[in-house]
């Protein structure tokens, strides 16, 4: 079963686009569930492709086409680690659609847990807590740097100039789910290190790809701190320029958590994480 929030984006557009628009479904299996009554809005049983307004509560008996989301790349007794594709959330979202942890937990019947996040339309490695006994010591040594976190990105320009480490002071503002970076520190900043430790430069699009090494895990970070400095990430609808990304024609930001690499073990029971590094090469959408 589909459950679906309407957004207020959504509002005022009819249910069946709606539901393709959010869902694997195919049109046949939408308009036969009308046929037999197996769509409800608000509770109300609905027949025919209504419009619908903000708020609105879609419940659909439909079977939906499975697509992976996720391939395991390590696991052991205490921990797993994943590798996410764009477009779903790791944890509970607005949209009220199953997020990657409630997948793996359906996948292997189990009660695992978040040991850190990435952003919706972010892909990449995940490290998720298999024994809940263990997850505040595993986010812990994780916050303490036991891993380097890599990521990969494709900004727009030639950004080779940015080898190196660069700091900031980084606003939330979480009304409007979006964060301000700052060359001076303001009141109710906090500050960031980002470091890119790698930059190529394609002449022929005008693009460079990076590697940034995360040094302090803030919302947006890396999306926001690059557009400042004067390189916004291809695809990124919020800090980047449509214009542009239009041209490549990618839906979400060419961003990718790509290497976790052991860098203090120590912190924690050798048995726990993997001693050697761990790499995914992006595969964006």
């Amino acid at each position: 079963m589909i459950k679906h929030i309407v957004q207020k984006k959504e509002e005022n557009k009819n249910i069946e686009r709606i539901l393709l628009a959010n869902y694997n479904i195919d049109k046949n299996t939408l308009y036969k569930a009308f046929r037999k009554r197996d769509i409800k809005i608000n509770g109300k049983r609905v027949s025919n492709n209504i419009v619908l307004k903000e708020g609105d509560i879609v419940e659909a008996y439909v079977n939906i086409k499975t697509t992976k989301v996720y391939d395991v790349v390590f696991e052991n007794d205490y921990v797993l680690i994943i590798n996410k594709k764009q477009g779903i959330s790791v944890f509970d979202n607005a949209k009220k659609e199953n997020s990657l942890i409630d997948i793996i937990n359906s996948d292997f019947n189990s009660n695992y847990e978040l040991c850190h996040r990435i952003d919706r339309n972010t892909g990449g490695l995940i490290i998720i807590s298999k024994d809940i006994n263990y997850t505040d010591l595993l986010k812990n040594a994780i916050n303490n740097r036991v891993f380097k976190k890599i990521y990969k990105c494709i900004v727009w320009g030639n950004a080779e100039k940015l080898l190196g480490l660069h700091k900031a002071w980084h606003f939330k503002d979480s009304e409007k789910n979006i964060v301000y970076i700052y060359k001076d520190k303001k009141k109710y900043c906090k500050e960031i290190s980002t470091e890119v430790v790698t930059a190529s430069y394609n002449k022929e699009n005008n693009t460079t790809e990076l590697e940034i090494n995360l040094l302090t895990g803030r919302t947006h970070q890396i999306r926001a701190h690059l557009a400042f400095l004067g390189h916004f990430i291809i695809g990124d609808g919020k800090y980047g320029v449509n214009e542009v990304n239009r041209l490549f024609g990618y839906k979400y930001q060419m961003l990718w958590a790509s290497r976790l690499i052991p860098d203090n073990l120590s912190a924690l029971p050798k048995e726990m994480l993997p001693e050697k590094e761990i790499s995914v090469e992006p595969k964006y959408e």
